[in-house]
């Protein structure tokens, strides 16, 4: 629920006929089965009690919806979705004139629960995910570019890499990192991060089940000139050779090798704290060199954080964050055409671990300097 909401009381009829739109709904029952499968589960807990302690679902009660591929990290993901993504999407889109709204909370005294609420339904700024990707999506053909990393594989099939090179033909670089050997190594692109992979799917599922058409390349395949397409970019200067070409173009947020720059001010791209860590991404809006294809970029030197954004920026109730930090009070409005948001991601501190909060920690609105893709 957002901090203006209430929850209200609903019979069990009402509750029902809720359950049927939304299970009826092309919406759930076609674009998003696992999740109304998920849903329906929440909803018979609903219909069963009005007493928020016997609506309670557990991590472990979603197994048999997901079989053998179960696990909580999965699970965590779906609801986090579910509850700020699917579910607000439909009661801005289909759902509009919904006289009452479903929404997914966590349980302050139990943190493996989740349940059911029901509040008054006030469409609020309208569909901000359509608002926010509407420049792409009612284009041709959006390209997405995502960095991939230059290892060298030697004779006995061993793999090495330097990060902070990523092109075959920097001698000088290569020399200092792997001597004479260079000559014996042949140059390979064969491996893509897991956060942007995981992003990429992200934004492909967001596209198909809005009918609109990305497709996907690695940025070492490139051979034509971008000047003149629709650009969505992942990654950062190591891994993408985009990337550098776009954001040093007339944009103050930067993502460097080591840290994020702000103008003539330095970022660390991360802060520790007990059992926490955050990281910083950059997600930058403009116009491409012929100032009629858009650029969206996301840049951050952690994976992990690129995913984050990436699903801040197709769920409505992030978005509507987003709408709001920039004083548009209404999802028809435009965003500016060219801006820079600073997102400060925090992860709990274990291997791969969950996302705790994705925040907008800065704001940028510029004048009409367009990005240049070289």
């Amino acid at each position: 629920m957002e901090d203006n909401e209430q929850p209200i009381e609903l019979t069990k009829d009402h509750v029902i006929n809720l359950r049927d739109t939304l299970q009826q709904s092309p919406f759930f029952r076609e674009q998003r089965p696992r999740s109304a499968k998920v849903l329906d589960l929440f909803f018979l807990k609903a219909i069963a009690s009005t007493k928020k302690a016997e609506r309670y679902v557990l991590l472990e009660e979603l197994e048999p919806i997901y079989g053998d591929g179960f696990d909580e990290n999965t699970a965590r993901t779906q609801l986090g979705a579910l509850r700020n993504g699917h579910l607000p999407s439909f009661f801005v889109t289909e759902g509009r004139g919904l006289p009452f709204k479903v929404t997914l909370e966590k349980a302050k005294d139990k943190p493996r629960a989740w349940y059911l609420e029901f509040v008054r339904n006030q469409p609020g700024l309208g569909d901000c995910v359509q608002g926010f990707w509407r420049a792409h999506f009612e284009r041709r053909l959006t390209l997405l570019v995502i960095g991939d990393s230059l290892f060298f594989r030697d004779n006995e099939g061993n793999f090495v890499r330097n990060m902070y090179c990523n092109d075959p033909g920097d001698l000088i670089l290569l020399r200092k990192s792997f001597g004479s050997r260079t000559t014996r190594m042949v140059p390979t692109y064969s491996y893509v991060g897991a956060g942007q992979v995981r992003a990429g799917f992200t934004l492909v599922d967001l596209f198909q089940n809005h009918r609109a058409r990305l497709k996907y390349v690695r940025a070492s395949q490139l051979s034509q000139g971008l000047k003149e397409l629709d650009l969505l970019v992942l990654g950062n200067v190591r891994t993408n050779k985009v990337f550098g070409a776009i954001q040093d173009r007339g944009n103050r947020l930067r993502v460097k090798e080591r840290f994020i720059s702000n103008g003539s001010r330095r970022i660390s791209d991360k802060e520790q704290t007990a059992g926490e860590i955050s990281y910083y991404a950059v997600l930058t809006r403009c116009l491409n060199f012929d100032e009629k294809h858009i650029i969206t970029m996301i840049g951050s030197n952690h994976g992990q954080s690129v995913e984050a954004v990436a699903t801040f920026l197709s769920q409505q109730n992030d978005l509507t964050k987003l709408y709001r930090t920039f004083g548009l009070t209404s999802a028809s409005q435009p965003l500016p055409a060219h801006f820079q948001v600073l997102f400060k991601v925090t992860i709990k501190k274990e291997p791969y671990g969950t996302v705790l909060r994705t925040e907008i920690a800065k704001s940028i609105t510029y004048g009409s300097t367009t990005g240049l893709v070289v």
